[in-house]
């Protein structure tokens, strides 16, 4: 099938994502699919926000109940096909493998490894367990 000239570069929501890595429900799935070919034929550029990631990864591990294994593998792969470029992309990859590993949420390990990154590397959290875990200087509110 030759390219659908009325693609173009663009956004991908995470409603997409899930569709074509999910296959559910069929038809949107088909759709999803014909774009990313459109993207791996190198047709068109498909951009990722870190924040559609998280959705995805809520998404995935909430809505279809998959496994933290299962989630980070798909992911990661989608990230890395071709045609698709995600913001920040290493520090969410290495998020994902956080996420995976270190049995922590997704939004956690991606805020850990952004701040790890910049001029202010201190989280305020009440969940400073996991951020513990995240190997992140983290402070809660109301403590010293």
């Amino acid at each position: 099938m030759p390219g659908n000239p009325s693609w173009a570069d663009g956004w991908l929501d995470a409603n997409v994502v899930i569709r074509h890595l999910t296959g559910d429900p069929p038809d949107m799935a088909a759709d999803a699919g014909r774009l990313m070919r459109e993207a791996e034929e190198g047709r068109i550029t498909l951009h990722l926000h870190p924040i559609t990631v998280a959705e995805t990864v809520w998404v995935l591990s909430r809505g279809y109940g998959f496994d933290r294994q299962a989630v980070a593998g798909a992911v990661r792969s989608f990230l890395r096909a071709r045609g698709i470029r995600c913001e920040a992309s290493d520090m969410v990859i290495s998020a994902l493998d956080d996420y995976e590993s270190l049995n922590v949420d997704f939004m956690d390990a991606l805020l850990a490894r952004r701040a790890a990154a910049s001029s202010a590397p201190l989280c305020y959290t009440f969940d400073t367990r996991h951020f513990r875990r995240l190997r992140v200087a983290c402070r809660r509110p109301g403590t010293p």
